[in-house]
């Protein structure tokens, strides 16, 4: 029975982090082409409107995105742990790969500058040009 919860757990585990390299991903591809649709935008139609709607468009994509992120990280946190747990039981020693993985990723995430260049960079790396768009667009609009 627990090998089969063990089993169930690393394939939970394996299936949440898939999800959020695959969000990070669309993150990406989305990002790269909304900014380069302000960067158009900017450069060639010179309406500012235009270019504050397709940044707070990116802005707003990218936070679902995010959202949509973080929710896979918390749920493989906790299968995880809980496969941790099993595996544990299942060898008191300590000595399994998620045991091994559960310390490397503690120690890890202890660091905020380790979340926000590994977990978290592709979120930063888009949503800092959508900001930059974004001021450019109501200082272009105040002008």
């Amino acid at each position: 029975m627990l090998d089969k919860l063990y089993s169930e757990g690393c394939n939970f585990v394996r299936h949440y982090s898939n999800c959020s390299l695959n969000v990070r991903n669309a993150a990406l591809v989305q990002g790269l082409v909304l900014v380069s649709a302000c960067g158009y935008i900017f450069e060639t139609l010179h309406n500012p409107l235009y270019l504050i709607l397709a940044a707070l468009f990116g802005l707003f994509l990218t936070l679902l995105l995010y959202n949509m992120h973080a929710g896979y990280v918390r749920a493989a946190d906790t299968y995880a742990d809980a496969t941790a747990k099993v595996e544990q039981r299942l060898d008191p020693d300590g000595g399994g790969p998620v045991a091994a993985y559960e310390r490397a990723r503690k120690r890890r995430y202890r660091s905020t500058w380790f979340q926000f260049i590994s977990i978290h960079a592709t979120f930063t790396v888009i949503t800092l040009p959508f900001l930059v768009f974004l001021v450019l667009g109501v200082i272009y609009a105040c002008r």
